[in-house]
């Protein structure tokens, strides 16, 4: 009865204050009347307008461009926010800080702090624990987003960058919030598994949601315990007796897998899904071969560079007729020093001299063969990731660069050879 007699301000103001006060049954009674459903056409015609909403009185306690769903969702009202949500209500995204679209040119130019509010208060809303978890279907990859959405508003959004950076840290903190609540294994799985961008995709891949949380740089949710004790189990596998039987029996285990490691990658070349392989494919074990790899390499650079010194053996009257073209080219040209002007002496060419190899060593051609290896790596690594997320870590462009370092040196070793 009550409701009957008021106008669509009051009721209007009557529904913000129920919500900001937690009074769950006058708002859903207010909502169910049939006087709100005109306010709410009014208000979803507002928002694409040229024009500031502005339904509640002048003299109001709240600001007259929120509206009920971002009230509720800023205060943390679950019941609110979902009886809202089930009537299809929803809070619209801010356009792009550069949008240049009528509505947003002339909400600009009626009234700039305004606007910048009306955005900030619009972003608080979403970034809400309850309109999060009630509207997504994704809400971790949702927080993400929205924070590295946030972060970057915050960086053009001078005068309220404090506003947004903790909005953005509130979201990270929800995110560990919702990782706590993980009662066993198989949960986590499932939650750090999940793959994909797209929320509604229900495709899971190792660790995906962990790899996405380091591209959206989620700091809090990488280093939380429960990812370190998945990331720990999955290193380790089923060597982590070994790894906790103390350091000598570990020290032996490392010894004699570094003189067996070139067997063991030769049976795994030929047989790679046998035993050996799977042994091989553990995480810790792939970082052994890796980095023993690499001190091969080094060590077959080392011998390179000190095998290709002139030798003995080698010298220019063992190249038959490159010789003879020699002699006469000797005897025909001198060499003429000149110190101010004059001419002092001449200096005949010597009859032989050691050269250097001009056809490439066995050294040589391992060599080249482990460039080519790490070649393939980094393709393979640049396919998988792929070209735009590969080249956006600073360490794999730092790879790429000293892999075609390595290729230019061999390509104009080779080169010289040749010629």
């Amino acid at each position: 009865m009550l409701l009957d007699r008021c106008s669509c301000t009051d009721m209007y103001e009557a529904l913000l204050l129920s919500i900001v006060k937690g009074h769950q049954e006058i708002s859903e009674a207010i909502l169910r009347h049939a006087t709100y459903n005109s306010i709410r056409g009014k208000l979803n015609k507002l928002l694409d307008s040229e024009v500031f909403p502005n339904i509640g009185s002048e003299d109001s306690q709240f600001s007259s461009d929120i509206n009920p769903l971002i009230l509720a969702a800023q205060y943390n009202r679950f019941e609110i926010v979902q009886l809202l949500l089930m009537r299809g209500e929803r809070i619209q995204k801010p356009h792009n800080y550069y949008c240049v679209c009528n509505s947003c040119r002339s909400k600009l130019a009626l009234d700039q702090l305004r606007f910048r509010r009306f955005r900030l208060d619009t972003y608080k809303g979403l970034a809400s624990e309850a309109y999060l978890s009630l509207s997504s279907r994704d809400p971790i990859l949702t927080a993400f987003q929205l924070a590295k959405e946030l972060r970057l508003v915050a960086n053009m959004e001078k005068h309220f960058k404090n506003e947004y950076n903790e909005l953005a840290n509130k979201l990270s903190n929800y995110v560990v919030q919702l990782l706590d609540r993980v009662r066993g294994n198989n949960e986590l799985e499932l939650v750090l598994n999940k793959t994909g961008k797209k929320s509604y995709v229900e495709e899971y891949e190792l660790l995906a949601r962990l790899k996405l949380g380091i591209d959206y740089s989620e700091k809090k949710f990488v280093a939380h315990p429960f990812c370190q004790q998945k990331l720990v189990d999955i290193w380790y596998s089923d060597l982590r007796e070994q790894a906790e039987t103390g350091w000598l029996m570990f020290l032996v285990f490392i010894t004699l897998l570094l003189f067996i490691y070139p067997i063991l990658a030769l049976i795994f070349i030929i047989l790679p899904d046998s035993k050996v392989g799977q042994f091989l494919r553990k995480p810790c074990i792939k970082l052994f071969g890796s980095v023993y790899s690499y001190f091969v390499f080094l060590g077959l650079v080392v011998l390179l560079s000190l095998t290709e010194r002139p030798s003995d053996e080698d010298t220019m009257s063992t190249e038959g007729i490159v010789y003879k073209w020699y002699q006469m080219y000797r005897e025909n040209v001198t060499i003429q020093r000149t110190f101010t002007g004059s001419t002092t002496s001449l200096y005949p060419l010597p009859e032989d001299f050691h050269i250097r190899p001009h056809t490439p060593t066995g050294i040589a051609i391992v060599a080249l063969v482990w460039v080519v290896g790490y070649l393939w790596q980094e393709c393979k690594q640049m396919f998988e990731r792929g070209f735009r997320c590969y080249f956006c870590d600073i360490y794999n462009i730092l790879d790429t660069a000293m892999v075609l370092a390595y290729i230019t040196a061999f390509a104009l070793k080779f080169l010289c050879m040749a010629k």
